[in-house]
């Protein structure tokens, strides 16, 4: 590609990951992860839509990749200064360190939201009509949505299991968080949702570096950061092979040929992105956020439930300006991207979501490594979320962390001291640590 601003975003995600992979305090930062999934995501797509001998979307409206280019620049450069001001600037607001709660509460949450996770799959397992399940595919909609939304509380269960088996070594918290990551690992080989797998991981390794300050190797880190890259390039192929064992489409995948064509061809999401960026720009219609409202409309208002003509009606007026404009449709279950949606809200300005992602990431970093539990385990459950404002949409990590509020804080209110009348004195505000 010869685009200079591919070069320079290519540069600094390089330089960014690099800086990570240099200090082990860093390499957990939200900016190196950031990076690292951008880089992965964006960067082979956009090499192959830009390839002159053919992609696969054909020929791209002239300046779009320029365009989509310069945005996700300003978008990697807003969630690095977002991240730096969280870190060294974390506000004021209370702590609250695992000493401050009972760790038999906390168990008793840990396995109770396990187990309220359980019951609702095998609820909906038993309720719902097996022929629609098999059906479903990777895009969920109708009532299993409703049963999914609730059963995501396990996951919380599984974050509280690993930073407390990490800190007291308890047989409970052990058993709970292995449950919870074998019970992952078999969605996963039956339904290869991603987004599932990734909670996981993080939950497990971030909820390490808590809890024991144990840190994984940076050619570790580099080794998985490659097979999730190939992976993920070759997960529509492994979701195709429908009527195989997971093991069958294991060994039928063939993930460097997937990673390949990528590379030589593009792919949709950044196709959709460049179309919608471009439509933006020819029309000048800007949403102003309205997209935030939408899909907070969209994943806590059951249509199901209250009728899907009244939850259109509180939503914003939704136009597709990629087919008005180019009669262009998005291949089903692809995406269109943050940065696409940054555009879409802002203009170029739209950067200055991710200047926000990187603050309130950069923010619960500083608060959990000097002890606060409760960003402990924000930035443990949040952090596929946060990467997902990159494949996705910014609506993310605002989502996603409305839902913890409603299911895991709550308990961890009930866990504290306090609650339970015993006098602990609160010691003053921890000294700002020294962060990199």
């Amino acid at each position: 590609m010869n685009n200079p601003l591919f070069w320079i975003l290519v540069s600094t995600l390089l330089a960014l990951v690099g800086w990570g992979a240099i200090d082990s305090r860093r390499l957990y930062r939200f900016i190196v992860l950031f990076s690292a999934a951008f880089f992965g995501f964006v960067i082979p797509q956009l090499n192959g839509l830009s390839n002159s001998t053919g992609s696969i979307f054909g020929t791209m409206p002239e300046g779009a990749l320029d365009q989509l280019t310069l945005i996700s620049l300003l978008c990697v450069i807003a969630a690095w200064l977002g991240d730096n001001r969280g870190t060294f600037h974390p506000g004021t607001a209370t702590m609250h360190t695992y000493e401050q709660y009972d760790p038999n509460r906390l168990i008793r949450v840990a396995v109770g939201l396990t187990v309220s996770g359980v019951l609702i799959s095998n609820i909906a397992l038993s309720v719902l009509d097996a022929e629609y399940i098999e059906k479903l595919g990777s895009q969920w909609t109708g009532p299993i949505t409703i049963f999914a939304f609730f059963q995501s509380m396990q996951k919380y269960g599984l974050a509280l299991a690993v930073l407390i088996y990490c800190r007291t070594q308890s047989p409970v918290a052990m058993m709970c968080a292995a449950f919870n990551v074998i019970t992952s690992l078999l969605a996963f080989a039956i339904v290869a949702r991603r987004g599932a797998l990734a909670d996981t991981f993080f939950m497990v390794v971030l909820g390490m570096y808590f809890g024991r300050r144990i840190v994984l190797p940076a050619w570790l880190l580099g080794v998985l950061f490659v097979v999730g890259t190939l992976w993920s390039h070759a997960i529509a192929e492994f979701r195709g092979r429908t009527g195989m064992t997971f093991v069958e489409r294991m060994e039928n995948m063939d993930i460097f040929g997937a990673f390949g064509y990528t590379w030589n061809n593009g792919g949709y999401e950044i196709a959709n992105a460049a179309i919608l960026c471009y439509c933006v720009d020819e029309t000048g219609e800007l949403d102003f956020g309205k997209v935030h409202w939408n899909q907070l409309v969209h994943g806590y208002f059951p249509g199901q439930i209250f009728g899907h003509d009244l939850k259109r009606a509180i939503k914003f007026e939704e136009r597709d300006l990629g087919f008005e404009v180019l009669g262009y449709k998005p291949a089903v279950g692809t995406t269109q991207t943050g940065m696409a949606d940054a555009y879409r809200s802002y203009w170029y300005l739209g950067c200055l979501k991710f200047y926000v992602i990187g603050y309130v990431m950069g923010r619960w970093w500083n608060r959990a490594n000097r002890g606060d539990f409760r960003s402990q385990l924000t930035y443990m459950s949040i952090m596929s979320a946060a990467l997902h404002t990159i494949t996705h949409g910014t609506y993310w990590l605002m989502n996603a962390y409305i839902h913890m509020v409603i299911f895991a804080y709550p308990c961890l209110y009930w866990a504290r001291h306090h609650w339970i009348g015993v006098d602990r004195p609160r010691s003053n505000q921890p000294q700002l640590a020294r962060l990199t």
